[in-house]
C-alpha cells in the first residue's frame, strides 16, 4: 500500500509524445476487477484521464496508474515579493530572483525557489498545483500536475473593468477558438497537464435581492445592447418563444413598446420591482448564454486537444453553512447541471465548509451531472499575529487543529467514490498590506518560510492515506 499519494503521478515520459489523434477519450475508461487490483496500471493514454473502478472513480496518470488530486493553490511568487519579506526572499534565492520588485522567471533564483516549494510540497505528499498557482511552466513541466489556464476572454467577477462577453457573437466565437489554439498547442503535448480550467467563481445566478435589483450583470449587459447585436436578437428570439406579443413581453418587463423591433431598439431596461415573469426570462437568458459560453469552450479546446481533461470554471464560493444539508450549492443553479453533464469530464467546486455539510449537494450535482467532482478551494486556518485579525479559510484555534480538520475532511470527501481530490488553499500565508483586494492568504508556511510542522505532520500522514481511504481501506 503506498505511503503517499501515487509519487508516479509526478512521471513524465516517452507518452507525451504520442499523438492526439492516437490517444482514448479522457474519460472513457472502466475497468472490472477486485478491489486488491483496483490502483493497477493500464496502458495509459499520454495524458491525465479519468477511470472508473469498481464504481470508485479515479484521476488517471498519464502512464495509468490511479490517484487524487491533491494541490495546493497561491503557488504565486509575488507572495514572496510584499514589502515585509521582499528582502528575506532575494538574500534566500538570490538577488535575480526579482527585477525591480517583480518576479523573474529567467533567473538562477527562480530555479532554487521552486525547488524549494516542490521538494515541501512532494514530502508532504502533494502532487497538483491548483488555481492561482503561477510557477512558470518551464520550471514545473514534469515535476508535479498543473492546469492549463483557458481564458481568452475573462468572466471572473472580481477583474478590474469587467466586460461581459456577448457569446452568440461571430466575433466571440473567433476569440474562444484563437484562445484555445493557442492554450492547446501549449498544452496538448505536456502530461504533467491535469486539463483545462477557466474562469474564477463567475456569477451564474439570477440574484434577486431585498430590493429585487440584484440581477445577472451579464444578462444586463447584453439587454443593453443595441439592436442590430447578436445578443440582443437572442434575447427577442427569447421573449418572441414565451410571449404571445410584443406587448405581453412589454408588459412582464414594465417597457415602454408595443413591437418587437421596438422591444429590440431598447437600450435601457427596467430592472427594479421585476415581475416573476420577468424574473423567469431572465434565467432563461442567462441559461442561453451559458450554455453557448461552455458549448464555445468545450468545441474550441476539443478542436485542438481531443485528449486533455476539461476541468471547466472553478465554480461556486462562499462557506456551507453548519448543519446546512440543501441539495445544491448556492452558487450552482439546477439548470446549470445539464450544462456541465455535457460540456465538462470533472465538475471543479470552490466551497468552504465542513464536508457533513456540503456533502448532500455534491452527491446531488453528481447524480446530475454523472460527472467526477474536484474540490478546487478550500481549506482550514488558524488566524496569525500578523494577518489582521483574518485569513482564508474556516478558522481553528491552533496548526494541530489545522491538521486535525484537514485529516478528517480528506477522509470523509474520499468516501465518495465520485470525489478525485482536494486543492488546498494554500502554500504560504500572507500578512495585509493596503492593495490587498482579499483576505490574507493561508498556507503551511509563514511568509518567511517557516513551516507551521504541528499542521504539516498530520497533513502529511492523511495524505498518504488519501488512495486506501478513496479505495475503501
Amino acid at each position: 500500500m503506498p505511503s503517499l499519494v501515487s509519487r508516479r503521478a509526478l512521471l513524465l515520459g516517452s507518452t507525451a509524445a504520442i499523438a492526439c489523434s492516437n490517444r482514448a477519450s479522457p474519460v472513457d475508461a472502466s475497468v472490472d476487477g477486485s478491489a486488491s487490483d483496483a490502483l493497477s496500471t493500464d496502458a495509459g493514454t499520454g495524458a491525465y484521464s479519468i477511470v472508473t473502478d469498481n464504481g470508485v472513480t479515479w484521476l488517471a496518470t498519464p502512464a495509468g496508474e490511479r490517484t487524487i488530486s491533491l494541490g495546493v493553490n497561491h503557488l504565486e511568487p509575488s507572495l514572496w515579493l510584499r514589502n515585509y519579506n521582499a528582502e528575506a526572499s532575494i538574500k534566500r534565492y538570490g538577488t535575480d530572483f526579482a527585477n525591480n520588485g517583480k518576479f523573474n522567471a529567467s533567473g538562477e533564483g527562480a530555479k532554487t525557489w521552486i525547488e524549494a516549494a516542490l521538494s515541501n510540497l512532494q514530502k508532504w505528499g502533494f502532487n497538483a498545483l491548483g488555481f492561482h498557482s503561477v510557477a512558470p511552466e518551464n520550471l514545473t513541466a514534469g515535476r508535479i500536475g498543473i492546469f492549463a489556464t483557458m481564458r481568452p476572454i475573462t468572466v471572473t467577477p472580481y477583474v478590474p473593468n469587467l466586460e461581459y462577453p456577448d457569446v452568440f457573437s461571430d466575433e466571440v466565437a473567433s476569440a474562444i477558438d484563437e484562445g484555445a489554439r493557442v492554450a492547446c498547442e501549449k498544452a496538448r503535448s505536456d502530461s504533467s497537464i491535469l486539463g483545462y480550467i477557466y474562469n474564477d467563481r463567475p456569477l451564474y445566478n439570477v440574484m434577486v435581492g431585498k430590493e429585487n435589483v440584484e440581477l445577472s450583470p451579464w444578462v444586463v449587459t447584453l439587454l443593453r445592447l443595441d439592436a442590430t447585436k447578436a445578443g440582443k436578437k437572442a434575447w427577442i428570439a427569447l421573449l418572441q418563444s414565451r410571449y404571445a406579443s410584443a406587448s405581453a413581453a412589454a408588459a412582464a418587463h414594465a417597457a415602454n413598446a408595443t413591437t418587437w423591433d421596438a422591444l429590440a431598439s431598447l437600450t435601457s431596461w427596467p430592472l427594479q420591482a421585476l415581475s416573476a415573469e420577468a424574473i423567469a426570462d431572465h434565467t432563461a437568458f442567462l441559461t442561453q448564454i451559458v450554455l453557448r459560453w461552455y458549448q464555445l469552450q468545450h468545441d474550441a479546446v476539443r478542436k485542438y486537444d481531443p485528449v486533455h481533461l476539461i476541468f471547466g470554471d472553478k465554480l461556486g464560493g462562499g462557506t456551507a453553512q453548519s448543519g446546512y444539508r440543501g441539495t445544491t450549492h448556492p452558487q450552482i443553479p439546477a439548470w446549470m447541471l445539464p450544462i456541465l453533464a455535457k460540456y465538462v469530464d470533472v465538475v471543479t467546486v470552490e466551497w468552504y465548509g465542513y464536508f457533513d455539510d456540503q456533502v448532500t449537494a455534491l452527491r446531488a450535482i453528481h447524480a446530475a451531472t454523472g460527472k467526477p467532482i474536484l474540490l478546487g478551494d478550500s481549506c482550514f486556518s488558524e488566524i496569525q499575529a500578523d494577518q489582521g485579525g483574518t485569513s482564508k479559510g474556516i478558522h481553528v484555534d491552533s496548526q494541530e487543529a489545522v491538521g486535525d480538520a484537514y485529516a478528517t475532511y480528506l477522509k470523509a470527501a474520499l468516501a465518495e467514490p465520485y470525489i478525485i481530490g482536494w486543492h488546498f488553499c494554500g502554500y504560504i500565508e500572507s500578512w495585509p498590506v493596503a492593495t490587498d483586494q482579499f483576505q490574507p492568504q493561508n498556507g503551511f508556511i509563514d511568509p518567511f518560510e517557516v513551516v507551521h510542522d504541528a499542521a504539516v505532520a498530520k497533513v502529511t500522514i492523511a495524505n498518504g492515506q488519501a488512495v486506501p481511504w478513496h479505495k475503501g481501506g
